[in-house]
C-alpha cells in the first residue's frame, strides 16, 4: 500500500504516525509530494515502511512547520529531496541500520540521496543507530546536519562542562563513548541485564552527575528487543532531559518513579503505538509535583499520574525482582527486648563499595557503646582474607542513619546474596504490637571499577512487634540496659570480684550474685565463665566496637612449683623476716610476661598471721612500681575480700594499655605480720590468669606457692636447693632431713630458708 494522495492544504497538524497498515495492507511507501501541503510539526513513520519517495515531506511555500521525523528500521531507500526545504526541521531519527545511499547495481552511491535534507535547520542533530556512523560520517550528511548521533547512551557533565557518554547495553563488546575534552581515556560500559523486568538509572557514573538518557537508550526495536521484560524504571532526580525513543514501545513497562520535582524535557520518550498499554501504565512523582507532570504529553504516556506514597505504607519490596540491591530481613520482636538486625546484600557482582540511609521505627533504637557510638559487626564471609574494611555510619538531622562501607585493600564483597551487617536495636517498652517500617534509602553500590555503579532509591521490610521474636542479648551488654558502657565494664569487674563472696573464682553462667547481671552476655569469649578475658572484651567493645578476639580460646593452665615453669605468670617471691620487720610492711607482687599483657586477676591467700592493711573506708592499700607502668597509664587495681579468706585481685584498663617491662615488682600490697613464731609460711596465689589485648590469647595458672619464713632472731639466710649437695640439714626440732622441699631448716648451726 503507497500512501500517495497529497494532504489537503493544512488539515494535517500536529504529530502525525503513519500506521504500518491501512485498509487491510501493509503500509511501505510515503509516495511522491503526499505531504507536501500539510502543516504537520512531527511525523513517525510506523515499522514496516521501506521507501520514502522524492518530495514526499519538501514543503509548498508556507508549509514549513516539520520539526521532527522518525523513520523505521525497516527502510531501504529515501528519495531524493524527500526533506528539503523543511527550514524548522532540526531532529531526525534514522532506526534503520541498512545503508540509505546504495544505487540499482548495489554500489554505494552519496548521488542517491539527491538533496533528501537540503535546506532544514542548520542546528539539525541525526540519531543514528548505535555502530553505524561510519554510514553517515562524510558528505552530504556532514552538510545536512550540525551533529550525528548514534545514540543509545547516558550523557553526563562535568564540573568543567566536559560531556561524558556511556554506552548502556547488555552486550559486553559495546564500551564506552567520551566526547569531548580534556577527559581521559575509558573503555567502560554501563551494563543493563538484558531480561531485568527493574532497571534503575544511576545519579553518577565515573564519578560524574547524570543529567539526560538519551536516543534510544531502551528503546524496544531492532536489536533491543530484549528490553521487552522491563517493568519497573526508577529515574534520579539529577536527570533533566530524557531524548525521543529512549523507553519507546517498552511494551510491558508498567510504572516509572521519577524523583525530580519539576519534569525532565522529553519529546516522545515513552511512546507507545497501543493506547491501552499506556492507560495502564502509572507515573510516579515526588510529593507535592504531581501538577508538574500531569500535563501533555506525561499524561498520555500514563493512564496515572500518582505522588510517590511515603515509604512506609509502601508494601515490602520484592527483593526477588531486583538483580543488585540492599535490604534489611524482616524482624519479629517483643516490646522492651533487644532484636537482632540483619542488613543484607544481593548482588550478581562483586561490589567494592556501598553506602545507605537507614530509617528504623519510632522509638527503636541502635544499640550504643562508649562515646555514644552505634554497634554494629560486620560479616567476614563476604569478604575477601585478612580484608581492611572501613565501616562508619553517623545519625543524620531527619533522625536516618547513614552506613558508609568500602574494602581499602584489593578485593570485594562476594557477589551472592547474604548478611553484611548485624546490627542490635532497642524495642522500647510499651512499644505497641503491630507492623513497623525499616526503610533503607539512597542505596548506592559500586564494584571496583567505579563505571560499574548501582542504585536504588528505597527498599522497605518489616518489623513486627508482639509475635514473640527471638530474643537476643548484646553482648557486653551485662547490666541488660541495651547500652554496652563503664556500668558494664563495673559490674563485670563486681561479679569477677564476687562482691557477694557467694562465688567461686572462675564463675560459672548463671543468673549470678548481682542482681541484674545477665552472665551470658558478659561470656565475652565464648568460654563459660566470666573473668579477666570477658573484663577486657567489654572494654574492647567499649573502645572499638568489637572484642578484638574470636571465640575461639587458648589458654595455658598449668600448676608451677618454679619461676621457670611458665612464661607469664603473676607471683611472690620466697622472702624472710626478721624480728625488726615484724608489724606493718610491704608485700610485692610480681609479674613476669614474655607477652605484652594487659589485664590479670588472681585469688591471694595470706598465712594465718598476716593480713592485708585497710584504711578507714575497709580498702586495700596498694602501690604500683611506677617503673612497670606507661606513661600516663590508667590501669585500675581492685581488690575483694572473699568468704573463704582469699583478697581478689583484678587489674584492666579500659584502654589498649600494656604493662611495660618482662619480670619485676608489679605492685606492693601493705600488710600487717603478728604473732607468727619462728617457722616456715606459704603465701598461695590460685586462679591467676593474665590477658593479651586479644582476648582469646591469656594465660591460666592454677597455683603458685611462695615460702615466707619467720625468724625473730634474724639469723636466717637464703640458700637455693641446688646448692644443698653433701649439706647435713636439720628441721627445726632437731631432726636429721633426708629430702628438702622450700621451708626453714638448720644447715651449718644456722638457719636458713631453702627456696
Amino acid at each position: 500500500y503507497e500512501i500517495s494522495e497529497p494532504a489537503i492544504d493544512g488539515e494535517l497538524t500536529g504529530k502525525l504516525i503513519v500506521p504500518s497498515t491501512a485498509n487491510g495492507y501493509w503500509v511501505t511507501t510515503v509516495g511522491a509530494e503526499a505531504f507536501s501541503r500539510s502543516k504537520i510539526e512531527e511525523v513517525v513513520l510506523s515499522e514496516g515502511l521501506t521507501t520514502v519517495a522524492g518530495g514526499a515531506f519538501a514543503p509548498n511555500m508556507g508549509f514549513e512547520k516539520l520539526q521532527a521525523v522518525t523513520l523505521p528500521s525497516t527502510l531501504k531507500s529515501l528519495g531524493g529531496g524527500a526533506f528539503s526545504g523543511q527550514w524548522n526541521l532540526k531532529k531526525v531519527v534514522i532506526n534503520s541500520k541498512e545503508r540509505l545511499d546504495i544505487d540499482e547495481m548495489g554500489n554505494v552511491n552519496p548521488m542517491v540521496l539527491q538533496d533528501c535534507f537540503q535546506a532544514i535547520s542548520p542546528e539539525a542533530v541525526l540519531y543514528i543507530p548505535y555502530g553505524c556512523y561510519d554510514y553517515y560520517a562524510y558528505d552530504p550528511w556532514l552538510q545536512w546536519f550540525a551533529d550525528i548521533d548514534d545514540g543509545s547512551y547516558l550523557t553526563q557533565n562535568t564540573a568543567e562542562g566536559v560531556a561524558m557518554s556511556f554506552h548502556i547495553s547488555s552486550m559486553a563488546e559495546l564500551t564506552a563513548e567520551v566526547k569531548g575534552k580534556p577527559v581521559n581515556d575509558m573503555e567502560n560500559e554501563l551494563a543493563v541485564e538484558a531480561d531485568a523486568t527493574v532497571v534503575t538509572i544511576p545519579s553518577m557514573v565515573e564519578g560524574y552527575k547524570v543529567t539526560s538518557i538519551s536516543q534510544y537508550a531502551f528503546v524496544n526495536h531492532g536489536n533491543n528487543e530484549m528490553r521487552s521484560k522491563m517493568e519497573q524504571v526508577f529515574i534520579p532526580e539529577t536527570v533533566e532531559k530524557i531524548d525521543g525513543s529512549a523507553f519507546e514501545e517498552c511494551v510491558n513497562l508498567k510504572e516509572v518513579t521519577i524523583y525530580r520535582e519539576t519534569a525532565p524535557d522529553v519529546t516522545s520518550a515513552f511512546n507507545v503505538l497501543d493506547p491501552m498499554a499506556a492507560q495502564q501504565r502509572t507515573l510516579y512523582v515526588p510529593n507535592g509535583c504531581k501538577e508538574a507532570y500531569d500535563v501533555y504529553p506525561w499524561n498520555t504516556w500514563f493512564g496515572t499520574i500518582e505522588e510517590m506514597p511515603s515509604p512506609d505504607y509502601l508494601p515490602d519490596t520484592d527483593i526477588s525482582k531486583i538483580a543488585n540491591v540492599i535490604y534489611a530481613s524482616g524482624v519479629k520482636a517483643n516490646a522492651g527486648e533487644t532484636a537482632m538486625l540483619s542488613i543484607r546484600m544481593k548482588s550478581a557482582a562483586p561490589i567494592h563499595a556501598f553506602q545507605f540511609r537507614l530509617s528504623l521505627p519510632d522509638g527503636v533504637d541502635p544499640v550504643k557503646m562508649g562515646k555514644n557510638k552505634y554497634m554494629a559487626t560486620m560479616n567476614t564471609e563476604r569478604m575477601p582474607e585478612e580484608a581492611e574494611h572501613m565501616l562508619t555510619f553517623a545519625k543524620q538531622q531527619d533522625g536516618t542513619i547513614m552506613f558508609l562501607c568500602s574494602i581499602l585493600s584489593e578485593g570485594n564483597f562476594a557477589a551472592g546474596d547474604g548478611e553484611i551487617i548485624s546490627m542490635p536495636v532497642n524495642v522500647p517498652e510499651g512499644m505497641e504490637d503491630g507492623e513497623y517500617p525499616i526503610v533503607l534509602q539512597q542505596i548506592k553500590r559500586t564494584e571496583s571499577n567505579v563505571a560499574n555503579y548501582y542504585e536504588t532509591s528505597s527498599v522497605k521490610s518489616t518489623m513486627t512487634i508482639g509475635e514473640g521474636g527471638e530474643v537476643h542479648y548484646v553482648l557486653g551488654d551485662a547490666t541488660g540496659d541495651g547500652v554496652v558502657d563503664v556500668s558494664d565494664y563495673t559490674i563485670v569487674a563486681n561479679q569477677i570480684l564476687n562482691t557477694s563472696g557467694d562465688q567461686p573464682s572462675s564463675a560459672r553462667l548463671r543468673a549470678g550474685a548481682i542482681e541484674g547481671f545477665n552472665a551470658t552476655a558478659a561470656d565475652i569469649n565464648g568460654d563459660s565463665q566470666v573473668d579477666v578475658s570477658d573484663y577486657t572484651g567489654v572494654a574492647n567493645i567499649i573502645l572499638f566496637g568489637g572484642m578484638n578476639g574470636a571465640k575461639s580460646a587458648r589458654r595455658a593452665n598449668v600448676q608451677a612449683s618454679d619461676l621457670s615453669d611458665v612464661e607469664n605468670l603473676i607471683y611472690v617471691k620466697d622472702f624472710s623476716i626478721g624480728d625488726g620487720n615484724m608489724g606493718e610492711m610491704e608485700l610485692p607482687i610480681s609479674m613476669k610476661c614474655e607477652v605484652p599483657i594487659r589485664s590479670f586477676q588472681f585469688d591471694l591467700y595470706l598465712p594465718e598471721g598476716m593480713e592485708a592493711v585497710k584504711t578507714s573506708k575497709g580498702k586495700f592499700i596498694t602501690t604500683w612500681n611506677a617503673d612497670r607502668l606507661a606513661a600516663d597509664d590508667e590501669h585500675t587495681l581492685s581488690l575483694a575480700q572473699q568468704t573463704d579468706g582469699a583478697i581478689r585481685v583484678l587489674c584492666g584498663s579500659l584502654y589498649d594499655e600494656t604493662f611495660e617491662g618482662a619480670d619485676g615488682v608489679l605492685f606492693t600490697l601493705k600488710v600487717k605480720v603478728s604473732g607468727m613464731e619462728d617457722g616456715t609460711y606459704t603465701i598461695a596465689l590460685r586462679d591467676i590468669k593474665l590477658s593479651e589485648t586479644d582476648i582469646t590469647k591469656f594465660y591460666v595458672t592454677s597455683l603458685y606457692e611462695a615460702v615466707m619464713a619467720i625468724d625473730t632472731d634474724d639469723s636466717v639466710g637464703g640458700i637455693k636447693a641446688d646448692d644443698l649437695k653433701g649439706a647435713v640439714i636439720y628441721d627445726l626440732q632437731g631432726r636429721l632431713v633426708q629430702k628438702t622441699t622450700k621451708g626453714l631448716y638448720i644447715m651449718n648451726g644456722k638457719k636458713v630458708v631453702i627456696r
